[in-house]
């Protein structure tokens, strides 16, 4: 087997960092080959300088999975102060996203936007597990209004052994 080592003490490492615009390639798609970037207790940075372009993590072929994984630091998307859309899935087929949390809650917030849920001809289903529980629309704050809407299936308000109230 061949070999290639590159060393150097404390100095930097440059490779391709020349004036010149050129395609950097580290590794090959044969066989089992992989690539496995180490750093430190320095930041791993891609894409940091301060030039716009495109970072692409993963392709589109096959069964290709893309894994983000963190310790007890945060994982954060999309948190820095710029306006921006977030995009996450797509509308493709069966695509699907999952949003799960632990004990420590799940939190959906808009500032001054509207929230919405659309699913087309799909259900909206919001605490409908066989699990007691309080659920809350809308506050008392000032001019808050809840409006509900229904087509030609009509409206239920069901309860089980309890009592139904309208308080103003």
């Amino acid at each position: 087997a061949t070999s290639l080592v590159l060393n150097c003490g404390t100095g930097a490492l440059n490779i391709g960092t020349n004036a010149v615009a050129h395609t950097i390639t580290l590794g090959n798609s044969t066989g089992a080959t992989s690539l496995v970037l180490n750093c430190g207790t320095g930041a791993l940075n891609i894409g940091t300088n301060a030039v716009a372009h495109t970072i692409t993590l993963g392709n589109s072929t096959g069964a290709t999975s893309l894994v983000l994984n963190c310790g007890t630091g945060a994982l954060n998307i999309g948190t820095n102060a710029i306006a921006h859309t977030v995009t996450i899935g797509n509308v493709t087929g069966a695509t699907a996203v999952n949003v799960n949390s632990g004990t420590g809650a799940c939190a959906w917030t808009t500032t001054n936007g509207s929230f919405g849920l659309v699913t087309g001809t799909g259900a909206i289903n919001i605490g409908t597990d066989a699990a007691a529980k309080t659920i809350t629309m809308g506050n008392v704050t000032g001019a808050t209004a809840i409006v509900v809407n229904t087509g030609t299936g009509g409206y239920a308000l069901t309860t089980t052994n309890a009592t139904y109230s309208v308080a103003t």
